[in-house]
């Protein structure tokens, strides 16, 4: 299982977002944070799903090779 680590800043960012949100609404901000626990889990199950940045389609990398993505519409395309 993949280990995942929330750095000082992403957590500042969540509280910020949760005290933002807090303002209009508490019962959607816990909703927000239960979301975003339940795709870091999935995440960490699973670390292959959801889709490539752009750092995988620069061509840069040599785990993928550069026919890997192209960009069509400026859109990254695999």
């Amino acid at each position: 299982m993949l280990q995942l680590r929330w750095t000082e800043q992403a957590v500042t960012q969540l509280e910020h977002i949760v005290d933002y949100i807090t303002t209009t609404s508490p019962v959607y901000a816990e909703g927000v944070v239960l979301r975003i626990d339940q795709r870091l889990q999935a995440a960490r199950v699973h670390p292959e799903i959801g889709k490539r940045g752009p750092r995988y389609c620069s061509g840069q990398s040599s785990a993928v090779g550069s026919s890997f993505c192209s960009r069509r519409n400026g859109r990254v395309q695999p």
